[in-house]
């Protein structure tokens, strides 16, 4: 009954899965800390970003 419960869940759903269980799992000053890392990863890949279109426009 779990494995064909699993093989029926879609990507998306399944990440939604596993949202809700770290939330449930962390405190809060995970949860903070995890906020301040995609935070910081958002700005690395938009530098990266930066970085490889300008190196295109050369």
């Amino acid at each position: 009954m779990k494995n064909s419960y699993k093989l029926r869940i879609t990507p998306s759903a399944s990440v939604t899965v596993v949202l809700i269980y770290l939330s449930k799992l962390c405190s809060s000053f995970l949860c903070s800390l995890l906020l301040l890392a995609s935070i910081n990863l958002k700005e690395i890949c938009y530098k990266l970003q930066r970085n490889y279109s300008l190196k295109i426009a050369q």
